[in-house]
Order: structure tokens, then sequence, then C-alpha cells
């Protein structure tokens, strides 16, 4: 692979695998895949066939991943560091929407509908990641429906969670929101919850 991306066969051996600049061991890369919340009930078969087509490229820190508007570039999963993802308004603004770590997946929706990349994705640290081009993942679903369920249903999940957070912004007072907050803070977080989107004002 060029600029810094490899491949790796999950069905190799560790010493047999393609592991140029520290790649991790097929099980490692098997192991962090199979921990994505929504691929975790599928087939170890159905994530091998994933890695099979995904690609790992290092990011250095303040590295531009995509833009917003960007042409569909895949599927994200991030190994290491962590991913901003921002939008600007017009006047320059920055709006941090999410601020991604190890296991997290992002760039589902543009990579599910075709579309341009709804956000900018920026390496907040130094980054590992895996991209799964959408045309690799169009046809894995195609192949195997238990992926394409997962897949739905984990849009669904960020849907449901973005029609709350509507109701939230459009329905109750800033001392409301804030008293639902805290609240919600105090309260154990179970490990598949949706990252919590953030604002920077």
């Amino acid at each position: 692979m060029t600029d810094g991306q490899t491949r790796i066969a999950p069905g190799n051996p560790p010493d047999e695998a393609p592991c140029g600049d520290g790649a991790p061991s097929p099980h490692g890369v098997a192991s962090l895949w199979a921990a994505v919340p929504y691929l975790e009930d599928l087939r170890p078969e159905i994530v091998e066939a994933l890695i099979s087509v995904a690609s790992r490229r290092r990011v250095s820190a303040g590295e531009l991943i995509f833009s917003e508007g960007d042409p569909v570039s895949g599927l994200f999963l991030l190994e290491h560091g962590v991913v901003k993802i921002t939008r600007f308004s017009k006047d320059g603004r920055e709006h941090i929407l999410h601020l991604l770590h190890r296991g997290d997946t992002f760039n589902d929706v543009a990579a599910l509908d075709g579309g341009p990349s709804p956000a900018t994705a920026i390496a907040f640290s130094d980054t590992t990641l895996w991209r799964v081009a959408r045309p690799d993942l169009q046809a894995l679903a195609t192949r195997h429906p238990a992926l394409a369920w997962a897949l739905i249903e984990s849009i669904a999940r960020r849907t449901r969670y973005l029609v709350g957070l509507v109701q939230d912004l459009s329905l109750r007072s800033v001392k409301s929101r804030l008293a639902k907050l805290l609240l919600e803070q105090a309260q154990p977080t179970p490990p598949e919850a949706l990252s919590r989107m953030l604002t920077q004002e």
C-alpha cells in the first residue's frame, strides 16, 4: 500500500501478516473491529471480510482527514488517538460535534448514502485509523444481510438520539437543558452510548 496505508489479512498468523511500520497483529485487528457496538453480534467471518478490505493509515496531530463537502471517502474506524469532528460557520467559528476515541466509527452517513461528507474530520492527536471504501462496504452489505441490518440499526439509533437533541434544543430552556445534562451525567453510562454532541462557542 502507498501513502502510509497497510492491509492486513486476518486469516494469516501474526508473523506472516504485512506488519510493516508497526502494524498490529491480525488478532488485535479482529478484536478492535469486533468491539464496535453495532458489529459485536456479527459472525467472525463477516468481521474478517470487513478487515480484508480495510486499509490502515497513520495521521499526525492537526492533519486533515477529510473536509465537509468532500466526496465520500468511506467508513472510518479509529484504532488509536483522538479525532475531532467539526463544522465551521461562515464567519469562521468552529463548532465541535464529536471527539472520537479508540473503537469509534465515523463518516457512516456519507459511506451509506454516497453523499458528501457532512462534517470535517481532523486528527486531534497522532492517530491511527482504518478505512473501508464505500464500494467495498456496499458489496459486503449485499453479500451479508446481517451487516446491512447492523449498519441500518446503528444509523437508526443515531437518528433517535438526534431527534431527542432537537427536541431539547427547541423545547427546553437553557436551565432545563443544563439540569437534564447534569442528571444524565450522574447516571452510569453504558459502553455503547453515543458520544455526546459538544459545541464550542
